[in-house]
């Protein structure tokens, strides 16, 4: 082998190499992107049904766990012959095809007591009704904005929004849905994720009395978080293209 050859080979090899991090780092950013809508968009569309129906049951589907892989090959021949010309010298690669796929491990939430506490905290986004404080208030570690910082308007920030501070979730149809600040959204979407993650043993609630008001609030006692491992996810194996040369 002649050193054009060598060289000209290990350069299809360095190459080759090169793309496959690369081919993973966007299927990498591709995963981030979809871990952002199965959340976000949810959230974002669930709001806007409970500002008409304050106590719609909501679903909300998990991202868990990814795997993205970038798989390719290549195969070189090279051969030798003697003509009466002089030698000839042929070299031959052969790229195998990219293949791409993803898999994404997601978690329906299904459990009754996560669906009440979303449902609950909803109702507190779009009416106030505090029936979230007494459900799942006792063991949310990440509290809801106060009630009121959802709005909807049928153009350009409502009048009760700050201009400055507004921040647009969503536009549906012909309403758009806004928050009192970014961050009030930010705090919803927290208190939403930790609520689904919520199950319940079988112990009541118990009454605890203020001693200073004497007023009596009930603490349910058998919240724990969701253990995932006990969870049945459903996997989808999503090829990102096919196969690509």
């Amino acid at each position: 082998m002649s050193a054009r050859h060598l060289a000209g080979s290990v350069l299809c090899l360095v190459v080759l190499t090169a793309c496959t991090p690369q081919r993973s780092g966007g299927l990498i950013e591709d995963v981030q992107q979809d871990a952002r809508s199965v959340q976000y968009n949810q959230i974002r569309i669930q709001l806007a049904r409970s500002y008409e129906h304050p106590y719609d049951v909501p679903s909300l589907v998990l991202l868990s766990t990814a795997n993205a892989a970038s798989n390719n090959s290549l195969k070189a021949s090279f051969s030798r012959a003697s003509a009466p010309g002089g030698l000839t010298h042929t070299a031959g690669f052969d790229f195998g095809a990219f293949t791409d796929n993803t898999q994404l491990i997601v978690n329906v939430t299904s459990g009754a007591t996560a669906i009440q506490g979303m449902r609950d905290l909803y109702a507190y986004a779009s009416n106030g009704d505090p029936s979230w404080e007494t459900s799942i208030g006792g063991s949310l570690i990440n509290k809801p904005p106060a009630y009121r910082w959802l709005f909807r308007s049928s153009g350009s920030a409502p009048a009760e929004c700050n201009p400055a501070s507004c921040y647009k979730i969503t536009k549906i149809a012909e309403s758009t849905y806004w928050a009192r600040t970014e961050k009030d959204f930010s705090d919803f979407v927290l208190s939403i994720l930790e609520a689904s993650s919520f199950t319940r043993d079988n112990a009541p609630a118990i009454p605890v009395v203020n001693a200073k008001s004497g007023k009596r609030k009930y603490v349910p006692t058998g919240i724990k978080r969701f253990e995932p491992n006990n969870s049945a996810p459903t996997i989808l194996v999503i090829p990102s293209g096919g196969a690509t040369n």
